[in-house]
């Protein structure tokens, strides 16, 4: 993925929260079949755009992720690592070419009230399972945006099957409330809700959490004039787990923060009214640098990227019955 600049000044925060920033990725870290959440110590199904921590691994903890050499993300003291299903180009012969992009994370707080991620926490938000979905569908926390420079952009519950001049944006939102006792769960859901009015008020859930946004714009401009020679020429992209229609795209988020740093983010960094984290790191209270470039060598040694004969690992279509 092509690197961004470390701060974007031009989101607005879309649910209810008083404060928020908002980091552009400097680079992605890797794309590879690892997953240290759904698949820890294995090789993954498919492939993931991983941004954040170096020391990211099948068996990374956050112990790990904070004793990385660097970060693929402007804040310093974030060695988190969050993760999406990579986007690719299916041609009439049913190769791939993957997609080129940039990744932005934001977060949004209550000061005052949400805490720091506990050590080792981790969770998905999105559909990861789903077989499932159409354009009706609603849910909170994952949406497709088809980016137009000329006009408004438009908000879908599924890969839209529209020419998107300004690339494709692919959008999931963490839940923001935590039962307060488990780090994961078996499905790496049921540990964590949606805040309802943006307040933890459910006694299964009631610790409030910083909300993460993870967005992937990918550049799926060039592919537009090529869509005559895909395999669908309506919606020519599908995601590395064999997702045509977006029913089951995701991220993953393993915490890596300084606690310390992230405590003092969410009670005081409320200085940037558009997103822009620099007054914080102005006020001395997270170290950002836009310089350096982040990258690891790939724990599984097989191509990813380019133009391939078929998705590495084991693809499935939304539609298929899940596996026994």
């Amino acid at each position: 993925m092509k690197s961004s600049p470390s701060v974007l000044y031009i989101l607005t925060a879309t649910v209810s929260a008083e404060a928020f920033w908002v980091m552009n990725m400097k680079n992605v870290l890797i794309t590879e079949r690892v997953d240290p959440v759904s698949s820890p110590g294995a090789i993954a199904p498919h492939v993931h755009t991983v941004i954040g921590g170096s020391n990211f691994g099948p068996y990374a903890t956050s112990e790990d992720l904070r004793a990385s050499k660097c970060t693929s993300g402007p804040i310093v003291e974030d060695k988190s690592n969050y993760w999406t299903p990579t986007l690719y180009f299916q041609w009439t012969n049913r190769s791939f070419t993957s997609v080129e992009g940039t990744v932005s994370v934001k977060y949004l707080f209550n000061p005052g009230e949400a805490i720091p991620f506990p050590d080792d926490f981790r969770m998905l938000a999105g559909s990861p399972t789903s077989r499932s979905k159409n354009e009706s569908d609603s849910t909170p926390d994952e949406t497709f945006l088809c980016l137009n420079p000329l006009a408004q952009a438009s908000r879908h519950s599924v890969l839209p099957a529209l020419q998107c001049p300004g690339g494709l944006r692919s959008q999931v939102t963490f839940p923001s409330c935590w039962d307060g006792k488990n780090l994961d769960s078996d499905s790496h859901k049921v540990h964590v809700a949606f805040a309802a009015d943006g307040k933890c008020t459910d006694p299964a859930y009631p610790v409030n959490l910083p909300q993460i946004q993870v967005e992937a714009h990918w550049d799926t401009t060039e592919f537009y004039s090529l869509t005559k020679h895909a395999l669908n020429p309506e919606q020519p992209f599908v995601f590395s787990n064999g997702d045509a229609t977006g029913c089951n795209f995701y991220a993953a988020f393993l915490n890596g923060w300084e606690t310390k740093v992230l405590k003092q983010a969410i009670d005081k960094c409320t200085c940037g009214m558009y997103g822009d984290a620099k007054c914080c790191a102005d006020a001395g209270i997270f170290t950002i640098d836009t310089t350096s470039q982040c990258r690891i060598t790939p724990h599984v040694e097989e191509q990813v990227q380019g133009t391939l004969g078929h998705l590495p690992g084991k693809a499935f279509d939304c539609f298929s019955p899940p596996d026994d």
